[in-house]
């Protein structure tokens, strides 16, 4: 009897200590989780949106599959800051179903109706959305103007884009000959301007590894080419990014979105960058292709200000439209209709 009572007592000690066990176990990784979670809180810049008003149309074609995703570069002159003009606007589009990856690039200078709550509506630049009213707006614009459903976005100011690329250590690129001299302008530009660690010029033409101030000056070129040119550029630049991102493993990604958090503001939550960090898993090795809206335009002048004019823009929506669908023959929303005659009447 004595001997029972005695394994009966060890037996209930040894599931004591297992659960002891178990407990701090518990209590280590909540420690652990809870550290991480507010660390990256801390550098976190986060823009919330209101999503009920992002003017996200009726659009059959808008699918769970596919998520698009808003890219602005802010003002280099602005270091730290997310406001003002958006440099650089542009759409990864993550094909889920397809496997693939899209860029889209607009050129900022595009005519685009701007609806500022509370105020008239303005034909203007495009880039002038995001000064007026922030990403809320520069989203609900591109939305509006375009039948996107964007509902996320990234906007990263000249001091991030440059980390980031030397963080990757640099990005391949082939340098035009007739592009060699004005990169070399623009590097000696951007150097005055963002200062900090001077950018050495470039060489020579031809295929070659740019550093982070490099290609910033690279993607920034606008006297070759003109703002087409320029957000080819910008396209050339993204893509080297993204299949540099999609070589690295999820402990490397995650990682690198800890330490490039102040650099960048986005609507997405913490959970939905690790989640987004995990799907470049899917992607990894997917064809990218590209775009750039318009693809039909004329040079335009509309109350003394320099525009590009799309031709028509009902018609570069449908063109837009079978890039990221694949969808022939698509007929435009009444508001893109509508919008396009005014831009025609201007």
């Amino acid at each position: 009897m004595k001997q029972k009572e005695s394994n009966n007592k060890k037996k209930k000690k040894g599931k004591s200590k297992i659960k002891r066990a178990f407990l701090i176990f518990f209590v280590f990784m909540l420690v652990v989780v809870g550290g991480i979670v507010t660390a990256f809180w801390l550098r976190f810049n986060y823009y919330g949106l209101d999503r009920e008003d992002l003017a996200i149309g009726d659009n059959e074609f808008h699918s769970r599959y596919v998520r698009n995703i808003a890219i602005f570069g802010v003002d280099p002159d602005r270091r730290g800051s997310f406001t003002g003009l958006s440099d650089t606007i542009m759409m990864i589009t993550l094909d889920y179903y397809n496997e693939e990856i899209k860029i889209t690039s607009f050129m900022r200078d595009s005519i685009v109706r701007i609806d500022r709550e509370g105020r008239d509506s303005v034909f203007t630049r495009q880039n002038h959305a995001y000064s007026y009213g922030g990403a809320q707006l520069a989203i609900q614009t591109m939305n509006r103007n375009y039948d996107l459903d964007i509902q996320d976005f990234m906007a990263i100011n000249f001091d991030g884009f440059e980390r980031v690329i030397n963080r990757l250590g640099g990005i391949t690129i082939d340098v035009q000959p007739n592009e060699l001299a004005e990169l070399n302008r623009v590097i000696d530009m951007t150097n005055r301007e963002v200062g900090g660690t001077q950018a050495r010029r470039v060489q020579r033409a031809g295929e070659q590894t740019l550093t982070g101030r490099q290609a910033l000056a690279y993607s920034r070129i606008r006297r070759i080419g003109g703002d087409s040119g320029r957000t080819d550029r910008n396209r050339i630049v993204m893509e080297q990014i993204i299949t540099q991102l999609s070589q690295l493993n999820h402990a490397q990604l995650v990682a690198l979105a800890y330490e490039f958090m102040p650099y960048v503001q986005t609507s997405f939550s913490i959970g939905q960058i690790v989640d987004t960090v995990s799907d470049f898993n899917t992607f990894r090795n997917a064809p990218i292709s590209q775009f750039r809206y318009p693809v039909e335009f004329a040079n335009a002048r509309v109350r003394g200000m320099s525009l590009v004019r799309p031709i028509t823009l009902e018609e570069n929506v449908q063109k837009l439209m079978y890039f990221l669908y694949g969808v022939e023959d698509y007929e435009v929303s009444d508001t893109v209709r509508e919008i396009s005659q005014a831009i025609e009447a201007l």
